[in-house]
């Protein structure tokens, strides 16, 4: 082969990525696929619907954008759902001493709304209060880039992201070509930008979460053949910034 045949496959690959985006963004969005809920009452309902894969409850952020006593770190508990439906205790996060109170509380409570959400849901196979409830508290400096900074699904029943400091989560609804845009990204493994380009055009901006909005993602295990939500990781700031991210799932 030439010496720049592999550079001449990338070009070309590029080309598709583009090709499909163009020809995809030029179809209907379908607003069906996710729901903004600003009440606490509206998650359950709301993610009970089959053709919506995210909701984003709009709410205010329960602490100030300086945390006292955050510290970087990544940390994961687990409790079984009935613990978590019942509200036993609080979350004490061992990389946290000193962690805001405020803090603390919210993310045990958004740890129940969690709960009754997931119990309450079709999900397959059924949730039994024996299942696992994973929590992960990661707080990172996003000087070092995106942590997940590629268009993805993931492969959980039910997940919730919260961004306590920095900015939410990306994701995008639902719209014909989507789900072909994101195979033909797959070979771009080294190129996350490019590879986006398949999934959201650069004129197509995706939805975010702001800070202390609780983002509820069902994933590729949320029923058979379940088509979960499609998101990433935020931009990073010009400016780097102590980004705190608690996430709740169910596997």
């Amino acid at each position: 082969p030439r010496p720049d045949a592999a550079g001449d496959g990338r070009m070309h690959a590029l080309a598709a990525v583009a090709l499909l985006a163009s020809v995809r963004v030029l179809a209907p969005s379908r607003p069906s696929s996710y729901a903004i809920v600003h009440d606490m009452a509206d998650v359950a309902p709301a993610l009970a619907e089959a053709s919506v894969n995210a909701v984003l409850w709009r709410r205010e952020a329960p602490c100030a954008p300086l945390i006292p006593g955050l510290r970087a770190g990544d940390e994961h508990l687990e409790a079984s759902l009935g613990d978590a439906l019942r509200g036993e205790g609080a979350l004490e996060w061992a990389s946290q001493p000193d962690l805001d109170p405020v803090m603390r509380a919210d993310m045990t409570a958004l740890l129940r709304v969690f709960a009754r959400a997931a119990s309450v849901l079709d999900l397959s196979p059924r949730v039994r209060p024996s299942d696992r409830v994973c929590m992960r508290l990661l707080s990172a400096w996003t000087g070092a880039g995106p942590r997940c900074p590629r268009y993805h699904e993931d492969k959980v029943r039910l997940r919730m992201v919260c961004a306590y400091t920095g900015e939410g989560t990306a994701w995008l609804p639902e719209r014909p070509g989507r789900r072909l845009g994101m195979a033909a990204s797959r070979p771009l493994v080294g190129s996350p930008s490019a590879g986006n380009l398949a999934v959201c055009a650069p004129w197509e901006a995706p939805l975010l979460a702001r800070r202390g909005d609780a983002l509820f993602l069902k994933g590729t295990r949320w029923a058979a053949g379940g088509r979960g939500a499609i998101h990433r990781s935020p931009d990073p700031p010009p400016e780097p910034v102590l980004r705190a991210l608690y996430s709740v799932d169910i596997r």
